[in-house]
Formats: structure tokens, sequence, C-alpha cells
């Protein structure tokens, strides 16, 4: 039964990750529309999931699979400084196949760490990763909307969502291989020291990309 619950935890871990996401991204032009949007990118999320996970394990050996995912999650963590709470193009409610295709793109992007994760847990279990994945998407559902409506509110959680990209970035940054026999060769300095600090490297290009960009706007006006 442990890969059962291991799977079980995995699956609503990366739901409420896709979740926050998904509500950090929203725009606020379609309220109307966010039910609907959120009910689409919560079913795309979990046929990719499924997809992914069932062969993410064989992508892992290859270095190239490694560094792009690492520099897409460390674009997502920028991205996510840069943006304004519920920001972003919107479109009429009655054209949502864009938003639904963008926020889906980045939602999954910005969970390859969590979808790594999942397939290396699986061990052949794909049955469980099916059931779950498609019972995770009420999950994601409630804990979006949720998060849509409090993203004006509670400004905290565009930090957390960034910090979390962040983190997964420099945990497969210093897993790749001539990252880790650098680690190896320096023995007082331990793998988690230096995941820090690429985090906080990530994040601070973000805050310096944000404040330029809030300079810009304020000499526009």
């Amino acid at each position: 039964m442990a890969p059962f619950f291991k799977i079980l935890l995995v699956v609503i871990i990366t739901a409420v990750d896709n979740a926050l996401l998904a509500g950090i991204l929203m725009p606020s032009s379609l309220n109307r529309a966010r039910k609907r949007v959120i009910g689409a990118v919560g079913c795309l999320l979990a046929i990719a999931q499924i997809l992914a996970a069932a062969s993410v394990d064989k992508l892992m050996h290859h270095i190239e699979f490694q560094v792009l995912s690492s520099l897409l999650l460390a674009w997502m963590a920028v991205r996510l400084l840069t943006t304004a709470p519920n920001g972003g193009a919107g479109r009429s409610p009655h054209l949502l196949i864009w938003p639904i295709c963008r926020l889906f793109s980045l939602t999954f992007i910005g969970n390859l760490d969590n979808i790594i994760w999942l397939g290396s847990t699986l061990q052949g279990n794909r049955l469980w990763l099916i059931a779950w994945s498609l019972a995770s998407i009420p999950v994601f559902v409630a804990v979006s909307l949720f998060l849509a409506k409090q993203m004006e509110r509670q400004t905290w959680i565009l930090p957390l969502g960034a910090a979390m990209m962040a983190w997964a970035a420099a945990s497969l940054i210093v897993q790749l291989p001539v990252v880790k026999s650098a680690i190896d060769s320096l023995e007082d300095i331990p793998p988690t020291t230096l995941q820090c600090i690429v985090t906080l490297v990530i994040l601070g290009m973000g805050l310096l990309l944000r404040a330029i960009a809030g300079k810009g706007k304020s000499r526009a006006h």
C-alpha cells in the first residue's frame, strides 16, 4: 500500500501547487468566466500530468531535459515576481481558448518539479496515477477559485509562489552532473546551502527586474 499513499500525497501536493499558480495568474478581466477557465485548465492539467509523469523517468536521464526544466522553473519564478496580482491580458468571455491555453502552459511549466517527483514515485503504478490525477480536479478547481479571489487582498501569495518555483529550480540545478561534481569537491558547502544560494539569486533577479519595471512605469506617468 506504500506506493498507493505516496502517489496520493504527491498528486494532492501537485494539485495544490497547480492551483496556487493558476490563482495567481488568472486575469481579473475573466472574473465572470473564471469557473469555466479553471475547470478546463484542471482537466488539461490532469491529462498532461498522467502523460508526463508516466514518461518523465526516462527523460530525466537526459541532461538537456534537466537543464531545460531548471531554466523554465527559474523563468517562472522571475515571471511571478514581475507579474501584477491577477495580471495578464484578458479576453472576451466568449473567446476563452487563448486564456485557457496560456494558463495551462504556464501552470504546467511551473510544476515540472512535482511532475518529476511524481514520476519517480510511480514504480509502475500507472493505474493509481490515472485515478488520483482525475480525482484531484475538484481540489484544483476549489483551491484555484479561492486563491484567485484572495490575490488582491493577500499580497504574500505572489512571493510565496515565486519562492516555491525558485526553490524547485535550484533543486534541479544542484542535481546537474557538473554542479553535483563541483559540490562534491567542496567539502565545506553542503548541497542544501548551495540550493538556498541559488534560490536567493533567482529571487534577486526577479526583484531587480520588478524594480526596473516599476521605475519604467513611474517615468511613463
